[in-house]
């Protein structure tokens, strides 16, 4: 278990200076910093994989002959309602 007087040796990675020496407020704000930069750097990776499953996904869509047959039977019937519709 770690104690406080072992948490006050411990180098601050937001700033550099002992954790100890900091004040209430310098603790919130290099916490604050800290936290913000794990959860940007979170985002960006899911972002990134995100971006990355979508674009195989398209490419799978794209390459199949039952997706495309389908978007063809949709677009008929899509043109069959419109032409209904008007007459």
């Amino acid at each position: 278990m770690i104690g406080s007087k072992q948490i006050d040796k411990i180098l601050c990675i937001a700033c550099g200076t002992l954790i100890g020496e900091h004040t209430k407020n310098g603790l919130a704000r290099c916490l604050f910093r800290v936290q913000g930069t794990m959860i940007a750097e979170g985002e960006k990776e899911a972002i990134e994989r995100n971006k990355k499953k979508v674009f195989e996904m398209v490419d799978e869509l794209t390459t199949s002959d039952d997706v495309l047959d389908i978007k063809d039977d949709v677009l008929e019937k899509a043109d069959g309602e419109k032409v209904s519709e008007e007459t």
